[in-house]
């Protein structure tokens, strides 16, 4: 029967659990959060991929690739790109002088773009609560967004912004911070409007998956980030995309004044690292403490003193608050002290560009102070039988014709029965209990 019982609750527990990690693994934003970015493979050296064709001028830094025999890389030459140009037919180019084209040594190349492209596509970032956050509240709702979405004015935190249509940049578009990974994926297409701009993030883990229609970039547009489009890619004049454009169905367009760099990966900022005073007594170990520093729109750095969560973890540029898990009968001896010439004021400290700094905080250990207690009746009450040898011992008392002898005062009432001698007994052993 416990056996039954305990199965029962066991069961229950078990279907709880299984209902709220289906809830929050759905419907939690922060799984959103652990987006990363995806392997490019042999694909990552290059700065402009095609499959129908290379047309226009443009500045490039790295290489360039024409996937389809049948198509041409015209107008471009060899004094335009840092790299090397390939294509599928070595000869297949019509620039003046012609661009000194390499045969393609494998396919390796196009593979590998498909497979990021899959990637961004695939379960880990699918269309659906569980991944996707929408632009259009600033990333504050999971879910997909519907139709076009215009992302001109907005700050967006490391993400997965999905839409079921397009998006467009009017303006500005603000990535917050430098540390994490943003990708957004758009069922059709992509398109900035002239003069638009998009800064901040790291460009190495930025990522624009466009589907069906083509991606483009309006005159003198400023962009970040990789652009796999699973058509074609289009370039206004001027235009500075500081990522890559790699077209996987169609040709890339480019114009003149443009000027393509491969994504160039953002430096951390500053270095932190969280440590917790040896030699603070008592049962602990400065391991056993966890220790926090965190800020708004920041990446927080939280984990045991001397583990790796807290140690040279790159972080922005901003002013991070300090704690630390407090542990029973320890306290900090005083305010968290950094390096580097850092002031710490109320538990907060700022970094700046360049900064390598280490903030310490020592505690003392108070032992816990023991009372000791009498309790009461710990002891067994004993009968005693007063004046009356003849009378058996019992557990309970017995009631008999008091003899009330005359004793020296002892502070304790009289009593009025025949247990006086028992009560005055156990009244001097409650003296030593």
């Amino acid at each position: 029967m416990k056996k039954f019982k305990f199965n029962k609750i066991f069961n229950k527990v078990s279907l709880m659990i299984l209902v709220l990690s289906f809830v929050f693994g759905s419907f939690g934003i922060n799984n959103v959060l652990a987006a990363t970015s995806p392997t490019l493979g042999a694909a990552d050296s290059f700065s402009v991929i095609a499959q129908t064709g290379i047309t226009g001028i443009a500045t490039i830094i790295g290489n360039v690739e024409n996937n389809s025999i049948a198509s041409q890389i015209t107008d471009l030459i060899t004094t335009m790109v840092t790299g090397i140009i390939y294509s599928s037919d070595g000869g297949n180019t019509l620039g003046t002088p012609p661009a000194s084209t390499t045969i393609l040594p494998n396919g390796d190349v196009q593979a590998n773009l498909s497979t990021a492209y899959d990637n961004l596509d695939s379960a880990v970032y699918d269309n659906s609560a569980a991944s996707c956050i929408k632009a259009s509240t600033s990333g504050s709702t999971p879910g997909t967004d519907t139709g076009v979405i215009e992302l001109g004015g907005k700050s967006l935190a490391p993400g997965v912004y999905c839409t079921d249509g397009s998006f467009e940049i009017t303006g500005h578009l603000t990535l917050l911070g430098t540390i994490g990974t943003w990708v957004f994926k758009s069922a059709t297409g992509l398109t900035t409007m002239t003069d638009s701009s998009v800064t901040g993030g790291d460009p190495c883990n930025v990522w624009w998956r466009i589907g069906t229609a083509a991606a483009g970039l309006g005159d003198n547009s400023t962009f970040i980030g990789t652009i796999i489009a699973s058509t074609g890619i289009t370039f206004g004049t001027g235009v500075t995309l500081d990522g890559r454009a790699l077209a996987l169905g169609a040709a890339v367009t480019l114009a003149s004044g443009g000027h393509i760099s491969g994504p160039t990966c953002s430096a951390p900022a500053a270095t932190l690292t969280l440590v917790k005073a040896a030699g603070m007594g008592g049962p602990l170990t400065p391991g056993d403490f966890t220790l926090h520093a965190g800020g708004v729109s920041l990446t927080s750095v939280d984990g045991l003193s001397g583990t790796a969560a807290v140690t040279d973890q790159p972080v922005a540029v901003g002013t991070y608050t300090l704690s630390e898990t407090a542990q029973p009968n320890y306290t900090a001896v005083g305010p968290w002290i950094c390096n580097s010439g850092k002031t710490v004021t109320d538990n907060t400290v700022s970094l700046l560009n360049g900064d390598d700094v280490i903030c310490t905080l020592e505690n003392t250990y108070t032992a816990p102070v023991v009372h000791h207690s009498r309790v009461i009746g710990s002891i067994p009450r004993v009968v005693v039988p007063v004046f009356q040898p003849s009378i058996t011992i019992l557990s309970t008392p017995v009631v008999v014709a008091p003899i009330i002898p005359k004793l020296p005062k002892t502070g304790f009432a009289p009593q009025e029965s025949g247990v006086w001698y028992e009560s005055l007994l156990n009244n001097i052993l409650d003296l030593f209990r």
